[in-house]
């Protein structure tokens, strides 16, 4: 391999220089001083400081292959393989070496070979039209599709939900004000806990409303509230869900089954997008699932998942 090649030579080149102590003139020595510290530190462990000098090395004379090849190694050994990847580039475009050449192609197949780790690695992904029909069927979802009382959100602006969904128990918050935004809120009692149910945004340059959420509170008892789609509610399975989304019963069954198998703790992350064709599986930190919609018209959708039961939807509109 050429990086064990490398490192060969250069502890080989760490001990001719440390036995014979070359010198040179003294342009030359002061390139040479530098990489042969280098070298040193390479050899010694101490990456940091290797790449101090082989950095050096490359400023006083940048067309020295040696100087990349040792950085690169340096890198790589204190485990900055993006950072070789770039100095490899330099390298190159500097020297056209080919031992430089070689080293960036290892450097880079060696990356694109190493797999994700489980949780990170989505078992779905590409394009719809690329052979993904058994899992998603002639799906398309719009923006306008979501509505609050029956009128899309895309229409909707602040004051006109307020008249909507009027506040009936004190305390009155009203149409609040802040730096960015207007935003107003409904609220539920649950015992002598009043909690937000849903709550609109509209960022102060807006013409309509730029934001819609919905809270099922799943550990307060979890608060049915029908969520302006195709009929769902929070607390609506996830399995249910999919396929109100599109995907047919046997990829919703697919999709839900991954998702209660996978390691505990983390979330399971489906992004669709409707605009390209384009959907993913994958998981990330966090204890709830995720669906992730990108939507005809503009505008994105989130929908939170807790136990596999609906429990939050977040709609933002593109102005």
């Amino acid at each position: 391999m050429v990086a064990l090649r490398r490192t060969a030579l250069l502890l080989a080149l760490a001990l001719i220089f440390s036995l014979c102590g070359c010198g040179a003139s003294s342009a030359g020595s002061s390139w040479q001083d530098q990489y042969d510290l280098g070298v040193r530190y390479l050899s010694e462990g101490n990456y940091a400081e290797a790449v101090i000098a082989f950095t050096a090395a490359i400023e006083i004379d940048p067309k020295q292959p040696d100087a990349y090849l040792g950085l690169a190694e340096a890198y790589l050994a204190g485990g900055d393989r993006t950072g070789a990847i770039e100095v490899l580039e330099q390298g190159l475009e500097a020297t056209g070496d080919s031992e430089i050449k070689d080293m960036l192609d290892q450097v880079v197949s060696e990356g694109e070979e190493t797999p994700a780790p489980p949780s990170q690695r989505p078992p779905y992904s590409g394009q719809l039209e690329d052979g993904l029909q058994e899992l998603m069927g002639d799906a398309a979802v719009s923006l306008e599709e979501f509505t609050i009382d029956g009128v899309p959100v895309v229409q909707l602006t602040i004051e006109q939900v307020q008249q909507m969904r009027p506040e009936t128990e004190e305390p009155i918050f009203g149409i609040r004000e802040n730096s960015t935004a207007y935003t107003y809120s409904n609220w539920s009692w649950q015992g002598e806990e009043k909690l937000k149910t849903f709550d609109v945004e509209q960022q102060l340059t807006a013409e309509h409303l730029t934001q819609v959420r919905y809270y099922a509170w799943p550990d307060r008892g979890w608060l049915p509230l029908d969520v302006g789609f195709r009929g769902l509610h929070t607390g609506d399975a996830l399995i249910d869900v999919l396929e109100t989304l599109g995907f047919t019963p046997e990829g919703a069954r697919r999709l839900s089954e991954d998702a209660s198998a996978w390691e505990e703790g983390l979330a399971m992350v489906l992004n669709l997008d409707f605009t390209t064709g384009d959907f993913s599986l994958g998981q990330t930190g966090g204890d709830i699932e995720m669906v992730f919609l990108t939507l005809e018209g503009g505008g994105q959708v989130w929908l939170d998942f807790s136990d596999q039961r609906l429990e939050g939807l977040t709609i933002s509109i593109t102005q």
